[in-house]
C-alpha cells in the first residue's frame, strides 16, 4: 500500500464556528475548537468534520456521475459493527482510503470576539425570556482566515495512479462544499476557495547496517484516541502511551495490500512483522506545537525513556521516600505501616523525577499528558443535522509539548530481513505512520540507532532488580482468585522465574499488581472449543528481586530479557490451551507476546534522588515462614527447556 500525502487549504468567510466541548472563556456558551483546548489556541475545524463533509460530497456526485464517484464506503468507512462482533446489526467498515487531519487557522482572530443570538416568542413577537445565546467569534462578517492540514490517501501500490486520480475528484468535492462549522442556516463558515496539493516529505537518510536496535520518535499532528479499556457502550478513554501492537497494526495494514516489490513497507513481508520486536512508545515532554517543530526538537532527547513507578517504593505520612526492595523482612518507617505507590493519592515528587527523568534526559520533565474531549455524531442527510442516538464521545490524548518514544528491536532477523526493515523505516519517514487508533491519527516519525540496553553482572548473593515496564502475562487466572493467598501467588511466580531463567535465576521477593484483561473481543479470539478464561496480567511498576543460584551463567538470560523483554511461559501457555499453536500464529490469539511489547524490563532502576538512607527509621517485623520470603519453586511444576 502507497501513502501519499496533501496538504489541504480551505478559505472560509467568517464568522465561523466549529464548536468545542471545553470550556470557553467566561461568558461564552458556544466556544469554539482550538489547538490543545487552550484559550489562545489557534482555531481548529476537526478531521472528522472534514471527512463529513467530503463524504457528503461525494455521495452527492455520485447521484451526478455514478461512473466516477463510486465506492463511497471504501473510501470513507460505513456505520455499523465487526463482522465477528458480538452484537447484531449491519456489518461495518472502516476508513480505509482518505484520512484528513485537523485544520488549524492561519491566525487567531480577534481574542474577545462574540456575538449574540436570541429566539423571539411564537405568542408576544419579542425576545423569549433566558433565551440568549453568545457565541465566540474571533473572526467578524467578512473576514478571511485559512484553515491548513494534511490529508492522507492510501491507495494499493500496483496502482500508481489511484491517489492522483482520487485527488482530482477530491478537488470537485472540495469545490461542492459551500459551508464549514456549525450554524450553517445563519451563514456561519462560507467557504472560499479551496487547494489541494501534494506534500510527501523527504524521508531521512539510510540507517546504518549495524543498527540493530533503533529508536522510534512519533509526533502526532493530531489528538489520538487508543482505547484499550472501554468503560461504556458511546464513551472511548485513550491511554497515554502507544503500544507496540498498535504500531504493527499500523505497519500490517500498510503491508498487508502491498505490490510486493514496491509500495512504501516493501519488501517487508507478514512473516518478517509477525517476529519484529517493537516496544511501547511512553510520552515525553518535549516543547512545540507544531509535529515538525517538536520531531526536530526530539533530535536532542537521549537517555532512557520514561519509566512506572516501582512498587517497592514507599512512604510513611511525608514526601521521605523508602525502597523497601532489599529489605529481607517487613518494616515499619518511624513507627508507620508504610504506603505503596498502589495506595498513594498523589505521588512524591522526588518519585516523579525519577520516574520522568533519565541520567542525561533531564529536560523531559514530568508534564502529564492532557486530555481532550472530542464528541462526534452522524448527520442525516435526510434532515440535515445530527441524526438520532448517533452521539459518542473520545476522550483523546493532547499532543502539544509531547513526543512519544519507543524502539524497534531486530533480534531474531536474518541479515537481509534486518536491512529491509531498515530501509522501510527510512522510507516512512516521508509521509509518517497514518491511521492510529479510534482518530486515525497521524504522526511523523524518526528512526535512530540506539545502544542495547545495560545488563548487571550476575553474581551469586547479589540480588538484582527487575521492573516490569509493560502489562506481562506471568501467571494463569487461576493463581489471582479469591480463594488463592499470597504464598500461592509468591509460589507462582518463584516457577515462573525457575522455568523462563532455565534455573540459573532465583526469585527472592517481588512485589506486585495484579489486573484481569478480557471482554467480549478476548473471548472472540480465543482458539475453537477452547473455554474462555481472562487473562491475569502483572502490572507496570511490579518490581521482582531475583538473584543467581550459581546453577550456570545467567548473563544471556539476563541480556535477552533486558533487550526484548520477559516471554511467556510455556507452562501458562499450556494452561490457556496455546501450547498447541504455532508461534507464527500465536499473536492472534494472545496479545500478550514481547515482539508486540509487552514483558519490557528495566535491571536496576533508578531510586528516588534523596530517598531514605538512614535504615535506623525502620522496625522489622518477624512473621510466620511463608508469609513474607518466597518459597523454593516446585521441581514437579518447573520446566527444564529454559526459555520459551
Amino acid at each position: 500500500m502507497e501513502i501519499s500525502r496533501y496538504e489541504l487549504s480551505l478559505t472560509v468567510a467568517g464568522p465561523v464556528l466549529p464548536r468545542a466541548t471545553a470550556i470557553g472563556r467566561p461568558g461564552i456558551h458556544t466556544p469554539i475548537l482550538r489547538q490543545g483546548d487552550r484559550l489562545d489556541g489557534l482555531p481548529v475545524i476537526p478531521g472528522s468534520h472534514v471527512a463529513g463533509k467530503l463524504r457528503e460530497a461525494w455521495t452527492q456526485l455520485g447521484e451526478i456521475a455514478p461512473d466516477q464517484f463510486t465506492d463511497v464506503d471504501t473510501l470513507f468507512g460505513a456505520p455499523g459493527f465487526a463482522p465477528d462482533a458480538a452484537v447484531e446489526g449491519p456489518a461495518g467498515q472502516r476508513k480505509r482510503v482518505i484520512l484528513p487531519g485537523d485544520l488549524v487557522a492561519d491566525h487567531a482572530g480577534r481574542p474577545d470576539g462574540r456575538r449574540t443570538r436570541v429566539k423571539i416568542s411564537d405568542e408576544t413577537g419579542t425576545v423569549e425570556r433566558g433565551a440568549l445565546q453568545v457565541l465566540e467569534a474571533p473572526y467578524a462578517p467578512g473576514d478571511q482566515v485559512t484553515f491548513t492540514g494534511a490529508l492522507i490517501i492510501l491507495g494499493n501500490s500496483d496502482e500508481a495512479p489511484y491517489a492522483a486520480e482520487i485527488a482530482d475528484r477530491l478537488r470537485i468535492c472540495l469545490n461542492w462544499i459551500l459551508q464549514l462549522g456549525g450554524l450553517r442556516g445563519a451563514g456561519f463558515g462560507r467557504v472560499l476557495t479551496a487547494e489541494l496539493k501534494e506534500a510527501n516529505g523527504k524521508g531521512q537518510g539510510a540507517l546504518p547496517e549495524d543498527a540493530d536496535r533503533l529508536r522510534l520518535v512519533l509526533a502526532f499532528e493530531t489528538p489520538f484516541c487508543i482505547s484499550e479499556r472501554p468503560v461504556y457502550g458511546n464513551m472511548f478513554h485513550s491511554v497515554d502511551h502507544v503500544a507496540g501492537r498498535v504500531i504493527k497494526g499500523v505497519l500490517a495494514r500498510l503491508i498487508s495490500h502491498a505490490h510486493p516489490e514496491s509500495g512504501v513497507m516493501a519488501p517487508v513481508t507478514p512473516a518478517i512483522l509477525t517476529r519484529l520486536h517493537i516496544g511501547q512508545a511512553e510520552p515525553v515532554h518535549c516543547p512545540g506545537t507544531a509535529a515538525e517543530e517538536r520531531l526536530e526538537a526530539a533530535g536532542g532527547l537521549s537517555g532512557r525513556r520514561p519509566l512506572p513507578c516501582p512498587e517497592s517504593l514507599a512512604t510513611a505520612g511525608d514526601e521521605v521516600v523508602v525502597d523497601l526492595a532489599e529489605e529481607t523482612e517487613p518494616v515499619l518507617i518511624d513507627g508507620m505501616a508504610p504506603s505503596h505507590p498502589t495506595d498513594w493519592k498523589n505521588t512524591p515528587d522526588t518519585v516523579t523525577a525519577m520516574m520522568r527523568n533519565g541520567a542525561d534526559l533531564a529536560s523531559a520533565g514530568g508534564k502529564a499528558v492532557g486530555r481532550v474531549m472530542r464528541v462526534r455524531t452522524a448527520i442525516s442527510p435526510e434532515r440535515r443535522r445530527a441524526a438520532r442516538s448517533q452521539l459518542f464521545g473520545q476522550e483523546c490524548c493532547r499532543v502539544e509539548d509531547h513526543v512519544w518514544l519507543g524502539h524497534i528491536d531486530l533480534y531474531g532477523l536474518d541479515q537481509d530481513e534486518r536491512g529491509h526493515v531498515r530501509a522501510a523505516l527510512a522510507n516512512l519517514a516521508r509521509t509518517g505512520l497514518v491511521g492510529i487508533g479510534k482518530t486515525d491519527a497521524t504522526a511523523l516519525i524518526r528512526v535512530v540507532p540506539e545502544s542495547l540496553p545495560a545488563v548487571p553482572v550476575p553474581e551469586v548473593g547479589r540480588p538484582i532488580r527487575m521492573l516490569i515496564v509493560t502489562e506481562t502475562l506471568l501467571c494463569p487466572p487461576d493463581v489471582l482468585g479469591r480463594h488463592q493467598g499470597l504464598a500461592e501467588l509468591r509460589a507462582a511466580y518463584a516457577r515462573v522465574i525457575d522455568e523462563l531463567s532455565g534455573g540459573t535465576l532465583r526469585l527472592h521477593r517481588a512485589f506486585t499488581t495484579e489486573a484481569m484483561r478480557g471482554g467480549a473481543f478476548h473471548a472472540r479470539k480465543r482458539p475453537p472449543k477452547t473455554q474462555y478464561r481472562p487473562w491475569g496480567v502483572t502490572q507496570p511498576g511490579s518490581l521482582f528481586v531475583i538473584e543467581p543460584t550459581g546453577t550456570g551463567d545467567a548473563t544471556p538470560v539476563l541480556t535477552r530479557w533486558s533487550r526484548i523483554g520477559l516471554p511467556v511461559p510455556p507452562s501458562v501457555l499450556k494452561d490457556y490451551e496455546l501450547d498447541g499453536i504455532a508461534a507464527d500464529q500465536l499473536w492472534n490469539h494472545c496479545p500478550w507476546l514481547p515482539e508486540n511489547g509487552h514483558g519490557a524490563v528495566v535491571f536496576d532502576p533508578p531510586r528516588p534522588e534523596g530517598h531514605l538512607q538512614d535504615r535506623t527509621r525502620l522496625t522489622r517485623i518477624h512473621l510466620p515462614d511463608g508469609l513474607w520470603a518466597t518459597p523454593e519453586p516446585d521441581p514437579a511444576r518447573t520446566s527444564a527447556g529454559g526459555e520459551a
